[in-house]
């Protein structure tokens, strides 16, 4: 999932069309910084949360993804999808 901050009419456009590209995905919108805030996340950036079927935090990553943490979480992605 993703929190957009501090998000324009041009962000939520965006993270529709982001949805509907990725309907596997969740999307939130942090409107008023309550979720960048009870994390203690940056204010700018990415962040990237993979989530198991229970809720389980299988990754977390506040800030610039690695060439290695991305290969991480394309095989976790393919894992929880079944995907070879």
């Amino acid at each position: 999932g993703a929190a957009i901050i501090g998000t324009s009419i041009l962000v939520r456009g965006k993270a529709e069309k982001a949805k509907r590209d990725f309907p596997w995905s969740s999307v939130v919108v942090d409107d008023e910084s309550q979720v960048q805030k009870g994390w203690g996340l940056s204010k700018r950036g990415n962040v990237v949360f993979i989530l198991d079927e229970e809720g389980k935090v299988l990754f977390f990553k506040d800030g610039e993804l690695t060439p290695a943490e991305i290969e991480r979480c394309i095989r976790l992605l393919k894992d929880g999808l079944g995907m070879d």
